[in-house]
């Protein structure tokens, strides 16, 4: 599981902090501005100071089960899974049907994998009144989907889709349990539906694909691990996730402590108890046990040292809230044999809040909701999409799918297998005769490489003056440029140029992993593809950055490296009218040219090149059409009717 932006949130999380503001009656109003503190600084990711805001407004009341659960909302978000349950423990012990500590705790379970638990945990806050129903029938679906459970599932998401259509988290779980059960073109169509708006902006925990859990038919079937799928290729480890730095978690709560041979037979722990009340304790004969205290929070209640132990305790001794009675059993040398404790609350005060009170603690209690069920990873849509289209037997529609995701999103779950499995499967890894390119190797030929471009002044110049000469050349295209200027892209295809990969943001990929390599390139490709409808490629480092952890990034993604002979750039400040005989004689048996989309020799040696290259009768055309290298051809997407991209 991963933590979403925290850019934004939703609509109805808005709605919910404007009620946080309600003023409160004054003996609770420190309690008022700790509650409206914590939910500010969980909007702000803020997570420890949140638990501390919380925490401190758990001191001010401890019947105050919202405190308790804000408080376990900031650790859970900040990946401290056993502070967090500790929390909600407590919370569900003070009220166990509040909806939000049941939401957190389904939440917790299905992050540990115990998914009948997380069922379970969701079930019974659906039978309270709540506004994130939806919301917490997805997660539901995604627990049983994760554990195999299909049909009911499916049964779970499509409600869901009816309480609140387009419910991404519904639909994605849906689509996969569809998959599941082979029904692809069935999932196709579930696909289809427009992504809900908004889907990328929340803050909470966004849920992995349901379709990989060890649990499940499909990652069995599919052979989804990354290691068995890809004998040279592993999948990257998940960043670790954000730590508090200063203040130490709390210790997971224990509500009983004791051993079969001494502990506390009533109350029950995490029970709820008031007034004078019975203590009743079992004590082993063979402990030899002579009598007991009791203690109430560490308060001194009362003594019995008939067998068997029953003792009156008056629980007004100690504060309303989660309390420990603990019960010390002494042999006949006055030393302690055993203890025992027990977690219970208290519940003396019968107080009722106030109207205005109850309203904000409302608030809290559906903007916790809101944060704790799971969220929906947007390019999960993606990913979902190239696996219906496999199972429909389209390979070549798929791969756009799957080149999409890894390219937004290079660390999803198995994303790197799927996308590196249909290059094989398409062939384009055969296909490729060599993987780089450093000389023609038929004299009298001249390939022009352009790298940098789409520029929007300079390429148009530059494809009229090849047009002037009837020369063709190769675009290396830089792929942010390719979204700035996607005509531009188009142009060049037009006039029966090649265009090829200068990496997505023109960075040093000596630099970066082999991972972020392969996402450069893919990206890059898939962004040209998008506005030209070519599948490239032909690459070339930016900066001529290349060494083997490149390479093996160009090998896996099915592309061909193209070096030079002649770089415009190796005569700076040099005027064109002098660089040109030097270019020339290096020139004089053909060999690949190195110049710019950009402003720099550029601009005063090509019209001087070009007549000059004419005039010596040397042949001017494409790297594809000068080498061994043939394009290679996948259809695109666009005519799909899908809406899975952002």
């Amino acid at each position: 599981m991963r933590l979403s932006a925290l850019s934004r949130i939703l609509p109805a999380s808005a709605i919910v902090l404007t009620g946080l503001a309600l003023a409160m009656a004054p003996a609770q109003a420190g309690v008022a501005d700790k509650l409206r503190d914590g939910c500010r600084l969980l909007l702000g990711g803020r997570f420890q100071g949140a638990a501390q805001a919380f925490h401190e407004a758990g001191l001010q009341d401890a019947e105050c089960a919202e405190a308790l659960v804000g408080e376990g909302t900031a650790y859970l978000l900040n990946g401290q899974q056993d502070a967090a349950q500790s929390c909600l423990d407590r919370a569900l012990a003070l009220d166990e049907a509040h909806p939000a500590a049941r939401v957190g705790e389904g939440t917790l379970s299905l992050l540990r994998r115990d998914y009948a638990a997380a069922v379970e945990h969701y079930r019974r806050a659906l039978s309270q009144e709540t506004r994130q129903r939806a919301a917490i029938r997805a997660s539901e679906a995604q627990a049983a989907c994760l554990a195999g459970l299909y049909e009911a599932a499916e049964t779970e998401a499509r409600t869901a889709l009816q309480e609140q259509p387009g419910h991404e988290l519904a639909l994605q779980v849906l689509a996969a349990a569809l998959l599941a059960r082979n029904r692809g073109a069935d999932a196709l169509q579930v696909l289809a539906a427009p992504v809900e708006q908004g889907v990328q902006q929340t803050l909470g925990i966004v849920a992995d694909s349901p379709l990989y859990s060890p649990l499940a038919r499909y990652y069995a079937d599919h052979r989804l691990d990354d290691a068995l799928r890809l004998a040279t290729v592993g999948a990257p480890s998940p960043a670790p996730g954000p730590s508090f730095v200063g203040t130490p978690a709390p210790a997971p709560t224990v509500f009983s402590r004791g051993d079969p041979s001494f502990h506390i037979e009533w109350p029950k722990p995490g029970g709820s108890i008031s007034g004078r009340i019975e203590v009743s304790i079992y004590a082993d004969q063979n402990l030899g046990v002579q009598y007991v205290a009791v203690l109430v929070d560490e308060q001194f209640a009362c003594m019995a040292n008939v067998v068997p132990f029953r003792v009156s305790v008056d629980t007004t001794i100690a504060r309303d809230g989660l309390r420990e009675i603990r019960v010390d059993g002494y042999g006949a040398d006055g030393t302690i044999v055993k203890s025992a404790s027990a977690l219970v609350n208290i519940a003396n005060g019968q107080r009722t809040l106030s109207p205005d009170e109850q309203a904000l603690r409302q608030g809290v209690t559906d903007f916790l909701e809101g944060l704790l069920v799971l969220r929906a990873h947007p390019l999960l849509r993606a990913q979902l999409v190239g696996h219906a289209l496999e199972a429909e037997g389209k390979l070549q529609q798929a791969l756009d799918a799957y080149e999409y995701a890894f390219s937004y999103d290079c660390t999803l779950p198995c994303i790197h297998a799927d996308l590196v499995l249909c290059y094989r499967k398409l062939g384009l890894l055969d296909a490729v005769a060599t993987h780089e390119i450093h000389n023609l190797n038929q004299p009298g030929a001249v390939a022009l490489t352009f790298d940098d471009g789409p520029h929007p002044i300079l390429t148009p110049w530059i494809l009229d003056l090849l047009d002037r000469y009837n020369a063709k050349a190769t675009f290396l295209l830089v792929g942010k440029q390719v979204e700035l200027y996607p005509e531009l892209v188009r142009e060049i295809v037009k006039r029966g140029h090649e265009i090829g990969s200068h990496s997505y943001t023109h960075s040093n990929l000596r630099q970066i992993s082999t991972l972020g390599v392969e996402r450069e390139l893919v990206m890059s490709r898939q962004v040209i593809r998008r506005a030209s409808g070519e599948f490239v490629t032909l690459f070339r480092p930016p900066g001529g950055n290349y060494d083997p952890q490149v390479r093996q990034a160009v090998d896996l993604t099915g592309f061909t490296t193209v070096f030079w002979n002649e770089n415009i750039t190796s005569y700076p400040g040099v005027a064109g009218l002098d660089i040109l005989p030097k270019m020339l004689n290096k020139l004089n048996g053909g060999g690949i040219v190195l110049l710019h989309n950009g402003f720099d020799e550029t601009r005063d040696v090509l019209p001087l090149l070009l007549p000059a290259l004419a005039q010596r009768n040397l042949k001017l055309d494409t790297i594809s059409a000068l080498t061994a290298h043939r394009p290679f051809r996948v259809q695109h997407l666009l005519a799909e009717p899908l809406e899975w991209k952002l």
